[in-house]
């Protein structure tokens, strides 16, 4: 029972603490909010961008060990790269709206098919 009471005087004691100290407490938050909008407003404006290299498939692989003609080799650099690009907004979101898959519920590949991109 007597930490109960301690626990509740603890609380009490800081609750009476900040009432009084309210205003600094305001005065403090207001001076780091001027100070943070000042600091930003004046920093110079950075801005960002990224690419993306396009890696095109080998066409001629050194076979070695191997006298038979040259097979169809997956490049999964080639692969990973073109999916980043069709993923893109600027050459999804066209081919959404032209398509017009937003009105779909799910796209069936018999329309995407015969539909011309």
């Amino acid at each position: 029972m007597n930490t109960a009471q301690n626990a509740k005087l603890h609380l009490l004691d800081y609750w009476h603490v900040i009432r009084i100290r309210l205003g600094l407490v305001a005065l403090i938050f207001l001076l780091v909010v001027i100070t943070v909008s000042a600091t930003t407003f004046l920093l110079p404006k950075e801005y960002m961008s990224f690419t993306t290299i396009e890696v095109e498939p080998n066409t001629n692989p050194a076979r070695i060990f191997t006298s038979t003609s040259t097979t169809d080799v997956n490049d999964p650099k080639f692969t990973q790269t073109q999916v980043e690009i069709i993923a893109r907004k600027g050459v999804l979101y066209p081919v959404i709206q032209r398509l017009d898959l937003e009105k779909m519920g799910s796209p069936r590949p018999a329309s995407i098919a015969g539909g011309s991109v």
